[in-house]
């Protein structure tokens, strides 16, 4: 298989209710995963996972910025075009 990929995960056009149960789902599911990451990483070694603590911030940034895309869209009785592309290549550890 080719060391690089590129998949679709999103792509397509969405009522506001349905944009914001889509991304907020895939949001809140990253902030999940780091908080397990720090917090088994503090279980395993007494310290905080830096990236974690630094990106769940970043995230919930990103989830009110789309809270006010969407209410934007909806007051102007839009729909969103919503497209994510996943870009995944192989490293070496």
């Amino acid at each position: 298989m080719d060391s690089k990929q590129e998949l679709k995960l999103i792509d397509g056009t969405f009522l506001p209710n349905e944009a914001i149960e889509i991304l907020l789902n895939l949001y809140n599911q990253k902030i999940k995963f780091h908080e397990l990451k720090n917090f088994s990483t503090q279980e395993c070694t007494g310290t905080a996972h830096s990236y974690s603590v630094q990106r769940i911030p970043e995230l919930e940034v990103d989830i009110e910025t789309i809270k006010k895309i969407i209410k934007d869209a909806a007051e102007k009785n839009q729909k969103l075009i919503i497209k994510s592309i996943l870009h995944i290549d192989f490293v070496q550890n």
